[in-house]
């Protein structure tokens, strides 16, 4: 991991502006999300401006649109569009048990959320507004999983952290709590 304390600092803002968020404007997050864009340059399609800077404010619209793509490559099934997202040698956290799942380089995450997206039927909603603290962005993102019958089971809350590169506008790290 880059920066542990970081890290915890991110979250725990994100959390806390995710529930001030869910007070001041209830479950609206859905409603503005872009239509899914063509792939397989995602990052072309979404040039991401990333100012730097040590203080926490929410992210940009670049970043809420790429962020976005990425969500509904996702929930189309599509982990190679998914993963597309992540720099080559990225890496995916997934920390919500006792071992965290760790895969590095951005084959490894696309075989990873294979098996969330395939096997799982993974299914990812927006719960609040992502921030941004310099490179890294968090986002409340509610998770769950699609019985056959196209019902949503077993949802939770998450919060997903992402450290983007500002060079390149690609997922250089992820960590899901």
């Amino acid at each position: 991991m880059k920066n542990p304390w970081l890290i915890s600092t991110v979250v725990l803002a994100a959390a806390l502006v995710a529930l001030g968020t869910w007070v001041l404007v209830g479950d609206h997050a859905d409603a503005a999300q872009p239509v899914a864009q063509p792939y397989p340059t995602p990052l072309a399609e979404y040039p991401l401006e990333l100012a730097r800077t040590d203080t926490i404010c929410l992210a940009s619209e670049d970043v809420l649109r790429m962020l976005a793509a990425r969500r509904t490559a996702m929930n189309r099934g599509d982990e190679q569009a998914a993963a597309a997202f992540y720099a080559e040698d990225g890496s995916l956290w997934i920390i919500d048990s006792a071992e965290p799942i760790v895969a590095r380089g951005r084959a490894a995450i696309a075989t990873r959320l294979k098996v969330d997206l395939d096997e799982a039927h993974m299914k990812l909603r927006l719960a609040g507004h992502a921030i941004r603290f310099g490179d890294y962005v968090a986002e409340p993102t509610f998770v769950g999983y699609e019985n056959a019958d196209g019902q949503i089971r077993d949802e939770a809350l998450y919060l997903l952290v992402f450290n983007i590169d500002p060079a390149t506008g690609e997922i250089s790290g992820e960590w899901v709590f």
